[in-house]
């Protein structure tokens, strides 16, 4: 899977800190088709979002192949 830079940047900046789903959709989200990094990155399994205790909200987290893909650097 070749990612691009926009994904790449998702993922680092998704690894760096607990944001909350909707922390994260404001920041990443798009209406243009063809820059579409929130949704690539949870089509091809690369982030998911999950409840942490403690949290009212769900956070995004990388999956193991999302840290895999960062730690590579595929693009």
């Amino acid at each position: 899977m070749n990612l691009d830079q926009a994904t790449l940047d998702f993922l680092r900046w998704i690894s760096e800190r607990a944001a909350t789903y909707s922390e994260a959709w404001e920041v990443w989200q798009t209406t243009c088709p063809r820059h579409s990094t929130w949704e690539d990155a949870f089509v091809e399994g690369l982030v998911r979002s999950e409840r942490k205790e403690g949290r009212k909200e769900p956070v995004v987290v990388l999956t193991a192949q999302g840290r895999l893909f960062l730690e590579k650097g595929d693009t």
